[in-house]
């Protein structure tokens, strides 16, 4: 319930950023699409969370294209970053302040449905690279006692 008044809030607040005239000067329009994406962020946490802990299958795949959508919404406002910065690091910290945020909640992670899913995959290459490693230290072991 929580987040879907989150959702709502910043679904608002982005109305009125959209709805508002052009930003002329780049350090408001900055912190508007800055406070934005940390808002995007957090929810995108939230969400990944709940979808964690989603037992029933319905609800878990309208959670899952949420959070895809919310992903792909953050993805375009770091865009939009980049392009109003010219950088490839954004800094947040006034914005961070302002919400009230601490670093840990706004950090970007890797969504556990990216891991619990590709489970499998991830198994695979770890053997893989295991396999390799292997056969690198036979072959070091054979050229330093000169069996080659």
């Amino acid at each position: 319930m929580r987040t879907q008044t989150e959702i709502q809030n910043v679904l608002a607040s982005e109305g009125q950023v959209i709805a508002g005239k052009a930003e002329k000067d780049r350090e408001l329009a900055y912190k508007a699409v800055s406070k934005l994406y940390l808002q995007y962020v957090k929810i995108f946490r939230t969400l990944d969370t709940c979808l964690d802990q989603m037992l029933h299958p319905q609800k878990r795949l309208l959670i899952r294209k949420l959070l895809d959508s919310t992903i792909g919404r953050i993805l375009e406002l770091k865009h939009d970053l980049v392009n109003l910065d010219n950088l490839e690091y954004s800094y947040h910290d006034g914005t961070m302040a302002e919400l009230g945020l601490n670093p840990s909640e706004v950090e970007l992670i890797v969504p556990k449905f990216v891991i619990t899913d590709r489970l499998d995959q991830i198994n695979y290459w770890k053997e893989q690279m295991d396999l390799a490693r292997a056969k690198l230290k036979d072959s070091a072991l054979e050229v330093s006692l000169g069996m080659t």
